[in-house]
């Protein structure tokens, strides 16, 4: 008997790639810290910027950056979570339905 629906094997199909990117050290040791710095230290030095309205769009490019890469950042851990549940119920661990997204 089969434990997945369509949706779900096309789901762990996709997530399975992106943890072969999660587990790697390029996303561990590079990639990962450098989203973490761009959303924990990007903040503008005032004293960089001479015009008010040159400041405002400093500023606004800093927050949105920040912004992306916390739901990059989100996004990876999320899909670590979901294929996880996924590869349990394939096993047989998990016998309830699995709701994708929810």
């Amino acid at each position: 008997m089969d434990k997945l629906n369509k949706e779900e094997k096309e789901s762990l199909k996709q997530g399975e790639k992106l943890m072969q990117l999660y587990n790697s050290p390029g996303w561990q040791e590079v990639l990962k810290p450098w989203l973490e710095a761009k959303l924990h230290n990007s903040w503008l030095d005032p004293r960089k910027v001479k015009a008010q309205d040159k400041f405002f769009y400093e500023y606004v490019v800093s927050w949105g950056f920040a912004q992306a890469s916390n739901e990059l950042l989100n996004f990876m851990e999320q899909k670590k979570g979901e294929v996880q549940a996924l590869r349990d119920k394939k096993s047989g661990v998990i016998k309830k339905d699995f709701k994708i997204g929810k």
